[in-house]
């Protein structure tokens, strides 16, 4: 559920970065509107990326056999907290500067504004990236009873979410930039980006879900690829003890006579 969270922010996100541009840039109330949605769902999705990240190491590093993290909905309810107190603040401190530029619906980047609209996210996609490499680094704890199918889903997306977050953090702050400033080459690359994003997200949505991997398998450059099965031991798996043959009843040992002495 998180990923779907994710696509439907990053929709109003980049409608908000883009095609609003066009309609409210001379409408005051209207641009201050685009600006302060343009924070808050870059910062949501930014949070959003950190409960993720939470989720990936808790599966992996065996937290719960199932849904670790904080849960689908305390992680979206505390990702909107995030997002209201950050968006807040920026505007109670920097009201002043929303939609004055008349360059764009988006920050300015010469006053203290452009670091509310970037510190927040940087920190929220800082730590869970953290968070997705604690579950890479750390010793694997998957248990017997834990749901492979959400493991599955935790190392591919803990794999994925650095190169992902970090991406869309990119294309956030170069619009930011090539608008404010009126760099066209700046949002051309954070057009040639966008491309590379668009097949990015439909990979890194997609073969992180196991059933869905496996009918697309190996894929375009092995992606869907599945690894190959470790050796469970089972002897870690109570039930395996429970359904195995009973151990044969010793015998006792027939004696023999010993032979005659010569």
């Amino acid at each position: 559920m998180i990923h779907l969270f994710e696509e439907l922010t990053m929709v109003v996100l980049f409608l908000a970065m883009g095609i609003a541009q066009f309609f409210f840039l001379t409408k005051e109330m209207p641009c201050k509107i685009v600006t302060i949605a343009i924070q808050f769902t870059m910062t949501l999705l930014a949070g959003l990326f950190l409960m993720e990240g939470l989720f990936a190491q808790g599966m992996i590093n065996y937290s719960k056999p199932k849904n670790a993290g904080l849960g689908t909905p305390m992680s979206l309810f505390i990702s909107l907290i995030i997002a209201a107190i950050s968006t807040g603040a920026t505007y109670f401190l920097q009201h002043k500067y929303y939609a004055v530029s008349g360059l764009s619906c988006h920050a300015v980047t010469s006053v203290g504004m452009m670091y509310g609209f970037i510190i927040p996210v940087w920190l929220l996609v800082f730590l869970a990236g953290v968070m997705a490499q604690r579950g890479l680094l750390k010793c694997v704890k998957v248990q017997y009873d834990s749901d492979l199918e959400q493991v599955y889903w935790a190392y591919k997306s803990a794999k994925v979410l650095v190169p992902f977050s970090t991406l869309v953090t990119t294309i956030y702050v170069l619009i930011m930039f090539g608008l404010d400033q009126q760099r066209w080459y700046v949002l051309i690359l954070a057009a040639i980006l966008n491309v590379i994003l668009a097949f990015y997200l439909y990979v890194a949505h997609t073969f992180s879900q196991q059933k869905l991997a496996k009918k697309k398998a190996p894929g375009p450059g092995g992606i869907y690829r599945q690894c190959p099965k470790d050796k469970q031991d089972d002897n870690d798996n109570p039930d395996s003890k429970s359904d195995a043959a009973p151990a044969p009843e010793p015998t006792e040992a027939i004696p023999v006579d010993a032979p005659p002495a010569y």
